[in-house]
């Protein structure tokens, strides 16, 4: 690939380092800019966030302006209310990632669930109508992420949820997520020969287990659901993990997934109950990247039908959570910022009570013991 990639997503830096990583230059765009961001990428723009995800007269406006010929464009978090814009972005160049129509179903509640239901992929009880006991429900806004979109379900009986809003039954287990990269072509193991390698064929698509993570929330009065973080290789049984495995198999042959993908589950004992697919560059890709972008190269191979190179995976369990603040703050000049923050916004930048501040990262034997390390870093900050 000759040119460069522009990364645009509401939080695009693990993606924008990892790109780097991988040797490409890239552009960046999202809704923070933070030191980080703005440290190894090429150039790095702003965009407005909204309901829907990034403004998309905005972002439209800038890709229009700075797209050179030969430059790509790979998405996060940011598009899942508005699919159709990326079939705007695509007229202007090309875009790496789950088509707009595969990004509308897997963010569409009634076509998801459908789908689900099809393949008799279990998932908890959902309404698009009143409930007549609302006590044990919640509601979420279709195509949401970060938590941000789910609240506690009207106390009232009889009362339809919002519009673009759906109920579903609160299930108490271990929050799951297994982040995969979907392609069509063989693989290549990072330690076979390549005329090993080159003999591989491939009959349908397929998918390779990239980890499974745990996520926890972060509650506030306003927003009980919010994301807090995640642990990565969180321990499963045997059982639990094939069937997770099984649920994102089968939504690749339906939705012909490309490139990394994540799989949000409830754990109940031994029972999987699929709660949402995020169709795109997911918030636990940085639990699994290493020092030399292998796993952004596998997405971008993926992306292009390329053969995939499987990154070695890492062995041990990375935690990060989200720092938001109590109230609003402004960020002093020559802030002390321990080694273990990332996401670190830049000296002056005004920060609204409620918003991400910061992002707090740990590293340890396995997942319990990570996710412990990270909550303690996060108290000392």
């Amino acid at each position: 690939m000759n040119g460069r990639i522009i990364i645009a997503a509401i939080s695009a830096r693990p993606y924008v380092q990892a790109a780097v990583k991988a040797g490409f230059e890239v552009i960046a765009i999202d809704s923070f800019a933070d030191e980080e961001t703005r440290q190894v990428a090429s150039q790095t723009y702003i965009i407005n966030m909204h309901d829907d995800g990034l403004d998309p007269t905005e972002l439209l406006e800038l890709l229009a302006l700075i797209v050179q010929p030969n430059d790509v464009l790979c998405y996060g978090a940011g598009f899942e209310r508005q699919p159709l814009l990326l079939k705007k972005i695509a007229k202007l160049l090309p875009v790496l990632g789950n088509t707009a129509l595969t990004i509308h179903h897997a963010n569409t509640p009634k076509l998801f669930f459908a789908h689900l239901k099809s393949a008799s992929l279990n998932y908890p009880e959902i309404s698009f109508s009143g409930l007549k006991n609302p006590k044990y429900w919640i509601q979420k806004q279709a195509g949401g992420s970060g938590g941000g979109h789910i609240t506690r379900a009207l106390p009232l009986i009889d009362i339809p949820p919002k519009v673009n809003h759906y109920y579903q039954y609160k299930l108490e287990g271990t929050s799951v997520s297994l982040l995969f990269l979907a392609h069509s072509i063989a693989k290549l193991s990072i330690n076979e020969a390549d005329t090993q390698a080159a003999s591989q064929t491939k009959d349908e698509a397929q998918i390779d287990v990239i980890g499974f993570s745990t996520q926890w929330c972060a509650p506030s009065a306003i927003n009980p659901y919010r994301y807090g973080g995640a642990a990565s290789h969180v321990e499963l049984s045997r059982s639990v993990k094939n069937k997770i495995i099984q649920a994102a198999k089968t939504l690749n042959n339906i939705l012909k997934l490309k490139g990394i993908n994540s799989l949000d589950c409830i754990v109940v004992t031994e029972t999987v109950w699929i709660l949402e697919l995020n169709a795109r560059l997911s918030a636990t890709f940085d639990l699994y990247e290493n020092n030399d972008g292998d796993l952004f190269n596998a997405h971008i191979a993926a992306c292009l039908n390329l053969p995939v190179e499987l990154p070695v995976p890492i062995k041990h369990s990375r935690a990060h959570q989200i720092i938001y603040t109590n109230k609003g703050c402004v960020v002093p000049v020559n802030m002390d910022w321990p080694d273990y923050v990332l996401d670190r916004p830049v000296a002056g930048s005004i920060i609204e009570a409620g918003q991400p501040l910061c992002t707090v990262i740990a590293s340890a034997g396995n997942a319990l013991n990570a996710q412990q390390l990270v909550a303690e870093y996060a108290e000392n900050l």
